[in-house]
């Protein structure tokens, strides 16, 4: 029943090409069966997405009485302080999305949130977020109204909304000032071009995250087992390569849609050297929790699958201990932690 809440949540929230392709995969790659060695012992209500950073854990929750954001000590394995109030107020969100902290010229390094029913994005100073808590108040806030972004992300020298409209390409681009934009990247191949163009790009609904250095970004689609890759220069993006193991394929009646595929990459991150994926590989009626971790190489090798011995919904990676850190909800909502090899 939670799997189900958990994937019914995030669609909610998120409804308001190469120089090399693999199709149709079936690897032959090492599978290394691993098991937890610890958790975190801080309570989490119902965790949708967790980012690794200077040794502290910043997980979204789906549900919590007041804030989304709880930032966890993961030396001390102890609750620091959660931000971002619940609401409709001056600063308060209603359904955080994506968490991205980076650099800035301007603030230092700062984590930028994204809140997809209000279609703001705003920024907070990390210093100043660690001296205030839930007090601190954000440096930068745009709004986007009519937009239909389910993330937003800083890569290069541009931010990046990945756009779900079916009005534009696949990526808007902005400059530093938000006042100029462009439009970049074709969606996947409609399975029929009697499905119309905003119904496509919804079921692009996913996942986008971004390389340390900032000059990559990948793409996972919940319901299209594929993984994307593009590179990221100045103001462009162009695609790099693609993982394909099923195309995008669906069926549409009236307003509903059903995936004709299994439920493809639930999760994805960088490490400095490696691209990690989280692999559902299931029906939609068998639920939305995957138990392979795909392992790439930058240029789109297939390097090693993990197996876990408990279904994850999101992972981070700590690359200098060699720890995965996985979201699960069953029996209960938790953040396990494996020990990976170095590859």
């Amino acid at each position: 029943m939670k799997s189900n809440i958990a994937f019914f949540i995030i669609f909610l929230c998120f409804f308001f090409m190469s120089s090399c392709s693999f199709s149709d995969k079936k690897e032959t790659v090492n599978v290394v069966n691993i098991f937890p060695v610890d958790s975190i012992s801080t309570f989490v209500e119902f965790p949708l997405f967790v980012k690794y950073y200077d040794n502290k854990l910043f997980v979204i929750e789906a549900f919590g009485q007041n804030r989304f954001i709880k930032v966890i000590d993961t030396v001390n394995d102890s609750l620091m302080f959660s931000f971002v109030d619940r609401g409709n107020g001056p600063n308060e969100c209603l359904s955080v999305v994506s968490i991205d902290i980076y650099d800035d010229d301007t603030y230092g390094t700062v984590v930028g949130i994204f809140d997809v029913m209000s279609r703001i994005y705003q920024v907070y100073s990390y210093v100043e977020l660690f001296e205030m808590k839930h007090l601190a108040q954000p440096v930068l806030k745009k709004h986007f109204p009519n937009s239909r972004y389910c993330s937003f992300n800083k890569a290069d020298e541009m931010f990046i909304a990945t756009d779900l409209s079916g009005n534009n390409k696949r990526f808007m681009l902005y400059d530093y000032s938000f006042d100029n934009k462009k439009s970049v990247c074709e969606y996947r191949p409609k399975p029929s071009e009697t499905f119309s163009d905003e119904t496509h790009a919804i079921l692009h609904n996913g996942r986008t995250f971004v390389s340390p250095d900032r000059n990559l970004i990948g793409n996972v689609i919940f319901i299209a087992p594929v993984l994307e890759i593009f590179t990221v220069e100045k103001q462009n993006v162009q695609p790099a390569w693609e993982y394909v193991i099923k195309e995008m394929d669906y069926t549409v009646n009236g307003n509903r849609s059903k995936s004709k595929t299994t439920l493809g990459y639930l999760s994805g991150v960088f490490s400095d050297k490696y691209i990690y994926a989280l692999f559902c590989g299931k029906e939609e009626n068998e639920g939305n929790y995957g138990n392979d971790l795909d392992v790439f190489s930058y240029d789109g090798e297939f390097l090693k699958k993990y197996r876990l011995a408990q279904p994850a919904f999101g992972i981070c990676i700590d690359e200098s201990k060699n720890k995965l850190y996985t979201l699960i909800h069953e029996p209960e909502p938790k953040i396990l932690i494996y020990h990976i090899d170095n590859i």
